[in-house]
């Protein structure tokens, strides 16, 4: 580990040992703020090489949207429990860095089901202890750099349950349903029931669409009770990963 200042240009140099087995990351600290580069490239003819450190400065007003979101309501768990799988991407179309205003603010917050319950951070962009819930929301407090992150979530929705309604927010989202249970409908302005998926074994239906701002998801499960297991945390992962990856290829890159 080393460290250097920048000159007034913004240029900086290090030497770094000749050793292309090893893995280099740089980063800069920007109004308390740390920035990542990606691996530098050891393969270069003569050992030398550029890299570009984008840094931004900060703002607790710039709009956060999201993306894509996803979905994943399984069967019934033990004791009539569903462990629900969001996965929403995140995307901060400025130039700025969306900070939270202070200590009791967010730099992003999301609604979820009424009378869920509990929140678990998976596989994210973000650290597990910058995701909280409050009431019914979703809150993140870390800073949220231009571009576009990754959050996955799980929540409980307690046994005995019929109906679910999943409230979007304030702006328009393309979204999908993945439901398990095959008696189980899905409905909401713009929502289509689209191709079915197997994931880890287990089949899904599948409802996606571009779906208005304030809208609500109405899910509607059979009465009878299924024998199945939950979620397992690394089917979790797996869903988590499958599922970003396709809508990444699907969104439009921005210009930032």
């Amino acid at each position: 580990m080393d460290s250097a200042s920048t000159g007034r240009d913004g240029r900086f140099r290090f030497s770094l040992p000749p050793d292309t087995s090893a893995l280099y990351l740089l980063s800069a600290r920007h109004h308390g703020i740390e920035y990542f580069s990606t691996p530098l490239d050891r393969t270069r003819p003569g050992g030398t090489g550029t890299v570009t450190l984008v840094v931004h400065d900060t703002s607790s007003t710039v709009p956060v949207g999201v993306s894509a979101r996803h979905v994943v309501i399984p069967r019934e768990g033990e004791g009539g429990v569903r462990d629900v799988l969001d996965l929403v991407l995140l995307a901060n179309a400025g130039r700025r860095t969306r900070v939270a205003p202070d200590s009791q603010g967010w730099s992003w917050a999301g609604p979820l089901p009424p009378r869920s319950e509990g929140l678990e951070l998976g596989e994210s962009d973000v650290s597990p202890d910058a995701a909280t819930r409050r009431g019914d929301s979703v809150i993140v407090s870390a800073p949220i750099s231009p571009g576009e992150k990754r959050l996955a979530f799980q929540y409980h929705l307690p046994g005995g349950r019929q109906n679910i309604e999943i409230p979007v927010g304030a702006q328009p989202v393309d979204l999908s349903v993945l439901l398990e249970e095959p008696g189980g409908t899905v409905s909401a302005p713009g929502l289509a029931l689209a191709d079915s998926q197997l994931i880890e074994g287990r089949a899904f239906r599948r409802w996606s669409g571009e779906v208005p701002a304030h809208a609500t998801v109405r899910v509607v499960l059979p009465g009878t009770a299924f024998d199945a297991q939950p979620i397992l945390a690394g089917m979790v992962a797996v869903l988590a990963l499958a599922l970003l990856a396709a809508a990444w290829r699907l969104l439009p890159r921005r210009q930032v």
